[in-house]
């Protein structure tokens, strides 16, 4: 915690504990706050922009706004800095003391914002116009489907492909949900990137019957064929959670939606 000293102006992005490696929270808590900030300032005259922290996707998103490697600090790595300078942002949009209100009530002009920095941006890589947002790698016990095999085997069938985000860039990232026709995910962070989908594009969600309505309410925000798959926890249920117990899904419902 030793004092680091910078010369020039320091940009904060600092948000609640999500921003350091949470996808949906990097990309509608922390980039919007450079959105506001670049409406009253030229972002190259600023020196420094103190990151929750910079992981290799992170990073790659400042990058593509045009940021240098140089100018982003992690907070995690300077815990205690000082400047000449120092500006910090409000929340982009937590608004009143409701966090489940207002995380379901985003403002559209953030996803506008990502929508004209990131869309313009090129990847090489094909993909399915069918995908199945695989999450097996990295959800917990506590957040899983239990009958995920037999989805995938309804899936494979109807010529859907299994990808796993975290083994994306964040510009494949980017292609994969503009691409795609049909997407079908567990809810969680990667459908953030519902963000980037065409109108009309058919969406899937699986959640727990608790669960709220944000990727549903960001799905009618862009205009998306939007279905939902809800199930009651068979455990660790809890309904203050958002995305919480291991679900075990209606199949026929799924084979219905199609």
């Amino acid at each position: 915690r030793k004092l680091k000293k910078l010369n020039g102006t320091i940009v904060s992005l600092l948000t609640g504990g999500g921003g350091n490696n949470n996808f949906f929270h990097w990309m509608f808590d922390v980039l919007p706050k450079i959105a506001i900030i670049e409406k009253y300032y030229d972002l190259k005259k600023i020196n420094y922009f103190l990151c929750p922290d910079l992981n290799k996707w992170q990073l790659q998103t400042l990058i593509l706004l045009g940021l240098k490697k140089e100018q982003c600090i992690s907070s995690v790595k300077f815990r205690h800095i000082q400047g000449n300078k120092i500006i910090t942002v409000s929340h982009p949009w937590l608004r009143s003391k409701n966090i489940v209100k207002d995380i379901e009530n985003l403002p559209p002009w953030i996803s506008k914002w990502l929508r004209e920095k990131f869309l313009k941006i090129k990847s090489n890589k094909s993909f399915s116009k069918k995908i199945y947002i695989d999450r097996s790698d990295t959800v917990s016990k506590y957040r899983k489907i239990i009958n995920e095999y037999d989805l995938k085997f309804i899936l494979k069938k109807k010529g859907f492909k299994f990808v796993r985000l975290a083994n994306l860039n964040f510009r494949d990232e980017v292609k994969l949900f503009n691409n795609a026709k049909i997407i079908v995910g567990l809810q969680g962070a990667g459908l953030t990137n519902l963000i980037w989908c065409k109108k009309n594009t058919k969406i899937i969600e699986i959640r727990s019957k608790f669960a709220n309505k944000l990727y549903e309410n960001l799905s009618k925000q862009r205009s998306l064929n939007f279905n939902k798959i809800e199930s009651r926890p068979i455990e660790k249920n809890i309904k203050s959670h958002s995305v919480s117990g291991t679900l075990k899904i209606n199949l026929k419902k799924i084979e219905k939606i199609f």
